[in-house]
């Protein structure tokens, strides 16, 4: 640890959370500064990226845990005790992280929480610390939706001022070694801020492009309405952020006389109450809206049912006539079988007589009478299998009818199942499951 640190610079970046420390580091990084490589992943709360090395994030989230303090870093209590675990697990992350060629430090909010801590364990390590309007900073956790902030608001403005005071303490501790930035500086001044930093601490960076800045993620501006409230309604915060305005490398470009600002006009009290009522306007003709549309989708949703019912009930028709048609091609075939069997003993008396005719040959001219019935005989019989076999193509015809409209009958049901109105009936029941609610069928 100790040869890294002699051999190359340190500079570590400090800063309330929605201060533009992401930015800076993300700057500071293009300039030739190494933060690391394992950073936190991008999210819709920062786009850009965290560019914060996990590490040092899980060292400070693991120590605050252990201290029964939230993971977040939400907390105005001073002098935090780091017992011995952590300190020589800070060692090892720097021993893990520092670079052996090029100046290295890493940017973490909760780094503001342990200034004194990596203070002492890094005695040449420089701070730039990133200040922002605590205007804009509540603004900017109120817009990211915290749990915490949307049951305690007043605790946005109390987590500002516990980061800034602790900056405030370092500068006064050890000003030699920090240095302190507004974002607006950041922003619009970062090549001054790049020069004073080598300046004071001979730490060499390279210009970089600034590109990256997308004023409509930090949205930054003069608010004088917040700026008024603060002011008016939290006078210890506004004078802290007067005596960092004093203190600052690189004060508020865009503020600088705060007294004339915050004298604007008390209007916007009203227009904040003006723009309440709106809001509850417009949140009760939305749920107006999703009323009538849930009625509608009731009313659907009946007229599904009726369908529904309609189908299930061609369904069971179209059931009834399949058994029947199955039951009557069961009948033909029995009786298919019954005139196979008739035509079987027709031939075995076929037979039969053609013996006895055999036999009586010699007696022909005796029994020419008995000859002429016999023959009569069988032309009755043939006459018979005639009968049967015209009795049995017509149920094989039928059967082949039956065969058809079978095939329509399914053929209809397939039409059904591919129409526009089944496909939304399946889709309804889907977005039903999807929603949570009861599938009636």
């Amino acid at each position: 640890m100790q040869s890294a640190e002699a051999s190359q610079p340190i500079l570590i970046i400090a800063g309330m959370h929605r201060s533009g420390t992401s930015l800076t580091a993300s700057l500071l990084q293009d300039a030739g500064l190494n933060i690391g490589q394992n950073f936190l992943p991008s999210d819709p709360r920062n786009p850009k990226g965290f560019f914060e090395n996990i590490d040092f994030l899980t060292f400070h989230e693991q120590l605050l845990f252990s201290l029964g303090m939230a993971s977040g870093g939400w907390t105005s209590q001073t002098n935090i005790p780091i017992p011995e675990y952590f300190e020589q697990e800070a060692k090892r992350l720097i021993q893990q992280n520092a670079s052996p060629n090029q100046p290295w430090g890493w940017k973490e909010p909760r780094t503001t929480l342990f200034l004194d801590f990596w203070s002492n364990l890094l005695p040449t390590a420089k701070f730039l610390m990133v200040y922002r309007a605590p205007w804009e900073v509540i603004d900017s956790l109120y817009r990211r939706g915290d749990e915490t902030f949307r049951h305690h608001p007043e605790f946005a403005l109390q987590m500002w001022m516990s980061y800034n005071q602790r900056i405030l303490e370092a500068s006064y501790a050890f000003p030699d070694r920090c240095m302190v930035v507004h974002l607006s500086a950041i922003t619009h001044q970062f090549d001054a801020v790049i020069e004073a930093i080598q300046k004071k601490w001979s730490i060499e960076l390279l210009p970089c492009d600034t590109e990256r800045y997308e004023p409509t993620l930090l949205h930054s501006h003069q608010d004088s309405q917040r700026l008024t409230l603060i002011k008016y309604h939290f006078p210890d915060s506004f004078s802290l952020y007067n005596e960092m305005q004093t203190i600052a490398d690189f004060p508020d470009l865009v503020i600088k006389n705060v007294e004339v600002v915050a004298s604007s006009s008390k209007g916007w009290i009203l227009q904040d109450w003006s723009d309440l009522r709106r809001l509850e306007r417009e949140s009760l003709a939305q749920l107006q809206n999703l009323q009538q549309q849930l009625q509608q989708t009731q009313s659907h949703n009946e007229s599904l049912n009726q369908s529904n019912q309609w189908l299930q009930s061609e369904l069971a028709r179209s059931q009834s006539y399949l058994i029947q048609a199955q039951s009557e091609l069961a009948q033909a075939q029995s009786e298919l079988a019954q005139s196979q069997s008739e035509l079987a003993r027709s031939q075995s008396h076929l037979i039969q007589s053609q013996g006895v005719l055999a036999y009586t040959q010699s007696q022909l001219y005796q029994t020419q009478a008995e000859v002429q019935v016999w023959r009569d005989r069988t032309q009755q019989e043939q006459t018979c299998t005639e009968e049967i076999r015209t009795r049995f193509k017509n149920k094989r015809s039928q059967l082949q009818q039956k065969k058809a409209e079978l095939q329509a009958l399914q053929d209809q049901i397939n039409a059904m199942e591919s129409s526009k109105f089944w496909k939304l009936r399946k889709g309804w029941f889907k977005l039903k499951r999807s929603l949570g609610l009861s599938v009636n069928k």
